[in-house]
Order: C-alpha cells, then sequence, then structure tokens
C-alpha cells in the first residue's frame, strides 16, 4: 500500500502531466509534511521560468501551509531567505493584486487537491544535494578523499560560509528586515541581515535542520561573503513555528556541556529569547550533521552524543577540521540554552573568521590543498550543478521508504 508520500507524488506526476503550462522537472525531496517540486512554468513570456513547488501530502495536511506563505511574505527583504513566487500571466506585472495569483493554492483552480505554493527556483540546487554529490565524489574515488582521508571531508573555508550563511537567516527571522531604501546600500542592493540591539527578536523558529531546507543561490562577487560559494537560503518552513516561551530549567551542568568545555552562563550577552535561542540550536544540529558525515540526519540529542563519545572530540572528530570551528559548532548545541551563542556572536565570530581564516592561513594543515580560492570555486561548480536531475519515477522509488 502506498504511503501518502507516495500517493502525493504519483498524484502530482499525473497532474502535471495534463497542464501544458507546466512541467515537473523533479522530486527534490520531502520534509514532515510536504514535498518539494521543481517546476518549469512557461505561462509567462519569461521563457522557461523555474520554481520550487512545497506540497502538503496529506489531505488536509496536520497543520496548513498558509502560515508559511504569510511568514515569507514577512521575509521578503531577507536576503538569505527564499522568495516566495506568485504566478502571473503579465511579463511586466503591476502591483495591482488582480494581476496576480494568490501566494497560497495558486494551482487550487486547476484542480491541485494538495495544499501549496511556490518559491523561486535557486539554480543551484540544495545543500543536501551538494553534500550527496560530494559523497558520489568520492565513492568514484574509491575510498579515498580529496585530501587523502577515508571520507570527504568539506574544506573549513567552506563551512564557515555555509555557517555564516544560516546565522545570517537565523537574524532574518528574529529581526525581520523591513522595507524602505534603509534596507538597501549606495547600489541598491539590499543589505545583509544582522542582529539589533533595539528591537527585541521575534519568537518565530525556523526548525531547518535537514540540508535540503537550505538552496544554494548564486555568487555574488559584489560581497565578499558570496564572492567564493554562491550564497544559501533558508527554503524549508515545514517545520516553523512560533515559540511559546516556555525553556527547561537546567539546574546542574549538564554532561556534553562538560566535556565539550562549555563555559555555563546564566544570561545571554546581548539580544537573545528562547526562539533566537532555539534557531541557534538548529543550526548547531545542521553543522553537526555535516561535520559527523552520517548518512542518517542526527537530532540535537544525537548529534550531541556522536560528538561527546569522542575523546578530546574537538580535535579528533575529523583531523581536517578546524578545532575552533568545531568547538563554535559545539557552543551552539549546548543543553543549557543561555550558554549558546547569541546571534549578535555568531555573526560577529563568522564575519572575523571569513577574512581572518583564509587560504594561508590553512596552509600546511590537514585537507589544505582545497582551502584555497581557486580549488574552493573548482569544488563549488563540481557539486552544485544539479539542472536536469530528479527523474520522477526513480524519486517515488526512493520516496517508499519515507
Amino acid at each position: 500500500m502506498d504511503s501518502p508520500v507516495q500517493v502525493a507524488a504519483k498524484f502530482a506526476r499525473e497532474f502535471f502531466s495534463q497542464d501544458s503550462s507546466v512541467t515537473l522537472e523533479g522530486i527534490e525531496g520531502s520534509g514532515w509534511r510536504t514535498l518539494r517540486l521543481r517546476l518549469k512554468v512557461k505561462t509567462t513570456r519569461l521563457s522557461f521560468r523555474k520554481y520550487m513547488m512545497h506540497m502538503a501530502f496529506e489531505e488536509p495536511p496536520p497543520s496548513s501551509l498558509e502560515p508559511d506563505t504569510l511568514l515569507l511574505q514577512e521575509l521578503q527583504n531577507a536576503i538569505h531567505v527564499v522568495k516566495l513566487a506568485a504566478l502571473s500571466d503579465e511579463p511586466n506585472p503591476t502591483p495591482e493584486p488582480k494581476k496576480f495569483k494568490p501566494f497560497f493554492n495558486p494551482l487550487k483552480p486547476k484542480g491541485l487537491k494538495y495544499e501549496h505554493y511556490l518559491i523561486d527556483y535557486e539554480p543551484n540546487g540544495s545543500l543536501g544535494q551538494f553534500i550527496t554529490r560530494m559523497d558520489e565524489d568520492e565513492i568514484k574515488t574509491k575510498g579515498k578523499s580529496w585530501d587523502g582521508d577515508d571520507r570527504t571531508r568539506i574544506p573549513n573555508r567552506l563551512l564557515i560560509r555555509i555557517f555564516l550563511c544560516a546565522a545570517r537567516a537565523c537574524a532574518a527571522m528574529a529581526w525581520l528586515p523591513g522595507p524602505g531604501p534603509e534596507r538597501r546600500d549606495r547600489f541598491g542592493y539590499l543589505l545583509a541581515e544582522d542582529a539589533r540591539d533595539d528591537i527585541e527578536p521575534t519568537n518565530y523558529v525556523h526548525g531547518a535542520i535537514r540540508p535540503s531546507h537550505w538552496l544554494f543561490g548564486l555568487v555574488d562577487g559584489h560581497t565578499e561573503e558570496h564572492s567564493l560559494v554562491p550564497i544559501m537560503k533558508l527554503a524549508g518552513f515545514d517545520e516553523a513555528y512560533a515559540h511559546n516561551g516556555v525553556e527547561a530549567v537546567i539546574e546542574d551542568t549538564p554532561e556534553f556541556d562538560q566535556r565539550a568545555q562549555i563555559v555555563r552562563r546564566t544570561r545571554p550577552v546581548g539580544k537573545s529569547n528562547p526562539a533566537t535561542r532555539a534557531n541557534v540550536l538548529n543550526v548547531g544540529v545542521l553543522m553537526g550533521n555535516i561535520i559527523l558525515e552520517d548518512n542518517q540526519l542526527l537530532n540535537a540529542d544525537e548529534v550531541r552524543r556522536e560528538l561527546g563519545a569522542k575523546e578530546h572530540w574537538s580535535r579528533t572528530t575529523h583531523p581536517g577540521y578546524d578545532p575552533e570551528l568545531v568547538e563554535l559548532i559545539a557552543r551552539c548545541l549546548a543543553v543549557e540554552p543561555n550558554s549558546r551563542p547569541t546571534i549578535q556572536e555568531l555573526l560577529d565570530t563568522l564575519r572575523t573568521w571569513l577574512f581572518q581564516k583564509n587560504g594561508v592561513y590553512y596552509a600546511g594543515k590537514p585537507g589544505d590543498l582545497y582551502e584555497n580560492d581557486a580549488a574552493l570555486r573548482q569544488l563549488i561548480k563540481k557539486w552544485t550543478t544539479v539542472d536536469g536531475d530528479g527523474f520522477i519515477d526513480a524519486c517515488i522509488k526512493i520516496l517508499e521508504n519515507v
């Protein structure tokens, strides 16, 4: 008997096969309540415009997707969050609402019975696809990765940039970037998200611990942050929620915090609330999963257990990983919420490392061959090209175990 995910995937394939205006290119994956579909839409005069559709795979879904679209509308000026898409029949649509199909369930009049919304497609695929391609490349090299270790390791400089993009998205969730000229620099570019000390943060939590929740955009020579590595954007809101403000009270120093030598704090340094601390934890889980290189997604407790199981773990998790980088990930995973870095601390540290920890800094260290600019560009080109992936039948077969 087909699972709800398979039923929805097969429905989507049949639905879009009958619509001459839309081509279903691939099924990118699934969250706990949505499928992610890559569409090529031909209803506009912009030839072959692509979108990513988030479609619930149950009728009705466990919770409506409409709040996701409302939150995305509030985040439209955040450069590290994907843009909500509205299908338009006009080549140059005017701001008049009647010119647009709705953000929420735009294809419902055509018979798409599952709740859905669309976001702009990012051309370099997801972080999950990136890691999969990296692992496949390791297999092709017969078990020896490019730095000579038994497993492929993502370069430290690439991890720092991924980490920074995730921290920027946390800042966007906490301090929603509003409209207006003050949000743009003198060249007209939207400013990167930052922490604020004059405004209390929101209670929004993104819950995006899956690599598939993050999409790579384009390299941008305008900024140092994205001149080597494409900008990474938060795209998965399957598990987003508004925090109720309740946190567990930790009486004694937790074992993991002791083992990782995390300095216990009774109150955070800078603006922080339960939601921002939850988002920092989620980013720690994301980064922990990456450096542990486990084939299965681990939750916070599992990541802590795997990291804490290693003697002097910060230096032996992987001989090529920067100990300071691993220690920052551990701080994000602290069981005591107040001991986690604030978003401001994360941004300050990672921005400093962006300039400080360059190719020269890593010269002579394990894996230094791929810590220079030219090598990073080569790896990005090799592991982020995803157009043409996603054969529909193969995807549905993969989803059998979901």
